[in-house]
């Protein structure tokens, strides 16, 4: 399954809760996850 797939699929998943306290939680842990930093990542090619 690449990134994508499991992206979509977790999306589908969540849209079918209807529990709103749980909702609630999850949406309080992906806040509490958020960076508002930029991270860079160099890439060093080897010949």
């Amino acid at each position: 399954m690449t990134t994508l797939e499991l992206k979509n699929s977790i999306i589908r998943k969540i849209a079918q809760i209807n529990d709103s306290e749980f909702l609630k939680a999850i949406k309080t842990i992906i806040d509490s996850k958020q960076v508002d930093e930029v991270h860079s990542v160099q890439y060093f090619i080897r010949s």
